[in-house]
């Protein structure tokens, strides 16, 4: 993606749309400036703003998807809370890192 700040969760498409980047407010303007703003949406979490699964619900729509997930990277209590929360769409465990190839 380009953005070098330490937090942050990233969601692309299988549809080559835009990808989404869901961080806090220290690193909203950091992340605007690093990402290609025809490539990524950058989105604030943190008091009184939406959610990342909200967000993620958003870029998602009503139809259910699958979603994969890079499951080294989150612990099982994220992984149920994500599912409760993104219902109707389906957490899918990715077997290696989609990264880990570009690294």
């Amino acid at each position: 993606s380009g953005f070098s700040g330490s937090a942050g969760t990233v969601m692309v498409t299988a549809d080559g749309g835009p990808g989404v980047l869901v961080t806090d407010g220290r690193y909203t303007i950091q992340a605007a400036q690093e990402l290609d703003a025809s490539m990524w949406k950058v989105m604030q979490v943190g008091a009184r703003m939406p959610t990342m699964p909200e967000h993620l619900r958003t870029v998602l729509g009503e139809t259910p998807k699958k979603i994969g997930v890079d499951a080294s990277t989150v612990s099982l209590g994220t992984w149920r809370s994500l599912e409760k929360a993104l219902h109707p769409h389906i957490l899918v465990a990715l077997g290696t890192s989609p990264l880990a190839t570009l690294w």
